[in-house]
């Protein structure tokens, strides 16, 4: 990839003036992905904020793991997932 040269992968978006990009870019000879707020400014064009977060390529498995633990965390917070028991279900009160 070449210095400076960004590519857009994905778009979550927000709400109408908010989306979340994920990026690869070039920099110093070097490929960084990055996860980056985009917010519209007032000629209505996306442009980004300081809230983000970039890694050399080479990280980004551990950053799927990392997105992983979270998933996993916020499931078992919810109650979805029982330690030892995995996924809990519901009951039929048929039963």
């Amino acid at each position: 990839m070449s210095d400076e040269s960004a590519e857009t992968v994905y778009v979550i978006k927000r709400h109408g003036a908010c989306e979340i990009r994920a990026t690869l870019q070039g920099f110093r000879g070097k490929t960084y992905a990055g996860l980056r707020t985009f917010v519209k400014n007032d000629a209505g064009e996306f442009v980004p904020t300081k809230k983000g977060l970039t890694v050399p390529v080479d990280l980004l498995g551990d950053l799927a793991q990392a997105v992983q633990s979270l998933i996993l965390a916020d499931r078992k917070a919810q109650g979805y997932v029982t330690p030892g028991r995995g996924p809990k279900r519901a009951r039929n009160p048929a039963r």
